[in-house]
């Protein structure tokens, strides 16, 4: 039985240093644990480079309204003066408290970006993205892009986007709700 184990091991290692067998912590889907801090500590610089802290709000604050003004309604469609002058107390209400809440949580999302690219990229591409990020042309590029959201050309096509969107929506929603109506009154009735 001994000879047995040991023939089974001397096989086993020939085998493992031949490479027809790789060993249980080279598989290539697992990855040592200081290559993961390695690849969350390059992808938490590039997030400190890329979005830096103070110009964080400014960054998202353009973007939100980049994409609020894009996805709101036409004036043209809402004709009433008043229904309209509401309509924009509360857009500008809730962008308020879009943004609070931005400010409250925005820790929580940057940490998580950084999390998002160290399991998006490999180690090396991290690295290469860091060396870009940190050039001002690369920090140029990534802090400018939420701006490109309101690039008229960028704002003309996410305006008329959000209008086929809201159509296709206005198209769905009376049958929605019918039958979500029709569920209900069936279960009322069966109860």
């Amino acid at each position: 039985m001994r000879k047995k184990t040991v023939l089974l091991a001397a096989l086993l290692l020939a085998a493992v240093e031949s490479g027809a067998v790789a060993p249980a912590a080279a598989q290539p889907n697992e990855r040592p644990a200081d290559e993961v801090g390695a690849k969350r500590a390059v992808a938490a610089r590039i997030v400190a480079l890329a979005f830096p802290q103070e110009k964080r709000m400014e960054m998202f604050g353009g973007m939100i309204d980049a994409m609020s003004s894009q996805m709101a309604i036409p004036p043209e469609k809402i004709g009433d003066a008043e229904i309209r002058a509401i309509t924009d107390k509360y857009l500008g209400i809730m962008r308020s408290d879009i943004m609070a809440d931005l400010r409250a949580n925005s820790d929580g999302l940057f940490e998580a970006i950084a999390v998002a690219y160290a399991h998006g990229f490999s180690l090396q591409e991290l690295q290469d993205i860091e060396r870009f990020v940190a050039t001002p042309s690369g920090a140029a590029y990534v802090q400018r892009s939420p701006k490109l959201l309101v690039d008229p050309a960028v704002a003309e096509w996410n305006t008329a986007y959000f209008q086929r969107i809201m159509g296709i929506v206005d198209a769905r929603k009376d049958a929605m709700i019918e039958e979500l109506s029709a569920l209900k009154r069936t279960r009322s009735g069966s109860e």
